[in-house]
C-alpha cells in the first residue's frame, strides 16, 4: 500500500478514537466534579431532572470544541 494512504488512515483512526476518548474523559470529569457541586450549591428544585443528559450534551459540545482546536492548531502545522 501507499505510505501516504497509510499515514492518512492512521491520522483518521487517531482522530476518531481520540475524539471518543475526549468525550468519555470530559463526561467523567463533568459527572464526577461538576454534577455533585451543582447539586450541593443549588436547591433541588433548580436542578433539572435530566441531569445526565445535560452533562452528556455538555461533554459532547466541549469535545467538539477541543477537537476543532486540536485539528486547527496542532494537526495543520
Amino acid at each position: 500500500m501507499n505510505k501516504e494512504l497509510i499515514a492518512k488512515q492512521k491520522k483518521f483512526l487517531g482522530l476518531f478514537f481520540g475524539s471518543w476518548a475526549l468525550i468519555l474523559l470530559n463526561w467523567l470529569i463533568m459527572h464526577l466534579c461538576l454534577n455533585p457541586l451543582m447539586i450541593s450549591l443549588l436547591d433541588r428544585r433548580f436542578v433539572p431532572s435530566g441531569g445526565w443528559s445535560y452533562v452528556l450534551m455538555s461533554a459532547f459540545a466541549l469535545s467538539i470544541f477541543q477537537m476543532w482546536a486540536i485539528y486547527k492548531y496542532i494537526l495543520k502545522k
